[in-house]
């Protein structure tokens, strides 16, 4: 939808609607081209006038000015809508007709579903590389003994995969603890976004030392519970 476009009518019409543009920033901008819009009307209405002919030059080189500045803003008015629309989006905020409004998460929900998509491709990754380093002889003995596919799987090769990928596992568990703060980005609030609510409110970098520690604390706690699982899953 082209904003510069709309009458006046339509675009308030839209920002009051639950659509995701035009917004604030685009609504700003266009209050800053009709500013600058009137400031070239005082311009126009100046020149030619005897009483300012003496700064005539000026003016007019303030208006050419101020042309380009509000066509500017114009061009803001859309780009932000350009830039807002696939942020709605993601954010499941009403874009589409009908589908917008149910697509709407929490900021808990979003974060924890973007975190179970992204880290259960990791750990199908690790998975699928422990059950590859299984040798196929010992689907072949289970076969030969008399096990059935699944007590093959449960029995025999699940156990031997876990004790291959507790190593990988425990890395990317420590990688999951630390990517945590980057829910602040979703306005959740988790341990760096008190840290930094403290650190502008206090102007002291004392609670980013104490978040470092608590992280490093969380970290040496699973690394030690992984280690203690390595050690029991180590049959040699």
């Amino acid at each position: 939808m082209e904003m510069t476009k709309l009458s006046c009518e339509k675009f308030l019409a839209e920002l009051a609607s639950k659509a995701p543009t035009p917004g604030g920033g685009g609504t700003a901008a266009l209050v800053g081209a009709a500013g600058v819009a009137l400031g070239n009307m005082v311009g126009n209405l100046t020149t030619g006038k005897k009483k300012y002919a003496a700064v005539e030059a000026d003016i007019q080189a303030l208006n050419t000015k101020a042309d380009a500045l509000r066509k500017e803003l114009e061009a803001l008015v859309q780009a932000d809508a350009d830039a807002f629309a696939p942020l709605a989006a993601a954010y499941g905020l009403p874009f589409l007709p009908g589908i917008g409004q149910y697509l709407r998460l929490s900021s808990f929900a979003a974060a924890a579903l973007s975190f179970t998509l992204n880290y259960a491709a990791y750990f199908a990754e690790i998975f699928r590389g422990g059950l590859l380093s299984i040798d196929r002889g010992q689907y072949e003995v289970s076969h030969v003994l008399g096990l059935t596919s699944f007590q093959t799987m449960t029995r025999i090769i699940i156990p031997q995969m876990i004790r291959v990928t507790l190593p990988s596992i425990g890395n990317e568990a420590i990688t999951l603890v630390k990517d945590t703060a980057l829910v602040a980005s979703i306005a959740l609030p988790e341990l760096l976004h008190y840290a930094k609510g403290i650190v502008t409110r206090d102007f002291t970098t004392t609670p980013f030392i104490v978040a470092a520690f608590i992280y490093l604390l969380i970290t040496f706690v699973v690394t030690v519970l992984f280690k203690f699982a390595e050690r029991k899953t180590n049959y040699e």
